[in-house]
């Protein structure tokens, strides 16, 4: 419930409640994904480390905790693939 919290108070504005994304404004889908990329990325954008994130997701996830971060990637990974 931490990661679903999180998540559709931080990310489902721009990826969508399912996460689907949005590909007009260029938010990928995070749906089903493998929890270890999301953690990665989420790691990546977070730290600064991912150069072509966009600025406000490093706002987004730059203070968030380890824990948070996982919570959020396994939230996102079991989120099931659209049309489905």
């Amino acid at each position: 419930s931490r990661g679903r919290d999180l998540y559709r108070d931080s990310c489902a504005v721009c990826h969508g409640a399912a996460g689907q994304g949005d590909a007009q404004a260029f938010n990928p889908m995070v749906a089903a994904q493998h929890h270890r990329y999301l953690l990665r990325e989420l790691v990546n954008i977070g730290d600064g480390s991912r150069k072509n994130s966009h600025a406000d997701m490093v706002k987004v996830l730059k203070p968030y905790s380890q824990a948070q971060l996982e919570a959020v990637a396994d939230h996102m990974s079991r989120l099931p693939p659209p049309g489905r």
